[in-house]
């Protein structure tokens, strides 16, 4: 058996113990082992999550998967592939909750959040360079985290937790216009921090 194999099963138990080992194992102790299940994965939680993590990135980087049609713009292919995302974190909701409640998961999902934001932008064909490069990922990333959090505390259909995600990405896109078109005055700064606010907080 396979991570991915056993993260398949893994992602099947209802209602969901945890991601533990301890927590885990009785459910999958009829497909293998012990010692095989701690070969796997270590015996801890962390690299059991951040298994799961790489089966999420896997899925999403699928060629079979991507479907979108890339005519409707860079912004809305991100949109559409975060989209494919949710909807597939929405069939297995209880362990990416359990992930995100874990307090070791959190260097984890930060981590998550970049590798993710680098794939949507290559799968977009985001070809940029230098510091562009960095700050669209990072910019990205910090949407990605607010807009889970967000499906996190409010549980949301995922049709809401796409329009909480573009607004946000529109309104960074219209601090990015701002920046390059208007003069650095009090006024300006005050309207793109109220946007800034809008980017990375709740409604």
């Amino acid at each position: 058996m396979t991570e991915e194999d056993a993260i398949k099963l893994i992602l099947n138990i209802h209602p969901f113990p945890g991601w533990s080992a301890d927590s885990l194992y009785p459910h999958l102790k009829d497909q293998l082992s012990r010692l095989d299940f701690e070969i796997l994965f270590e015996h801890n939680s962390h690299s059991i999550i951040h298994t799961y993590k790489q089966y999420l990135l896997h899925k999403l980087k699928n060629p079979n998967r991507q479907c979108i049609d890339k005519s409707i713009g860079t912004t809305q292919t991100v949109i559409s592939l975060i989209q494919l995302h949710f909807t597939d974190l929405e069939t297995h909701k209880e362990a990416e909750f359990a992930s995100i409640r874990q307090c070791n998961a959190q260097a984890s999902n930060l981590t998550f959040s970049l590798r993710l934001a680098d794939l949507v932008w290559r799968i977009a064909g985001d070809q940029s360079t230098d510091m562009n490069y960095y700050s669209k990922r990072a910019t990205l990333a910090a949407i990605y985290t607010s807009t889970l959090l967000y499906w996190y505390h409010t549980q949301a259909p995922i049709h809401e937790i796409i329009d909480f995600f573009a607004q946000r990405l529109q309104n960074l896109h219209a601090i990015t216009k701002a920046g390059k078109t208007l003069e650095k005055s009090a006024k300006n700064l005050i309207k793109n921090t109220q946007l800034l606010r809008k980017v990375f907080s709740n409604p």
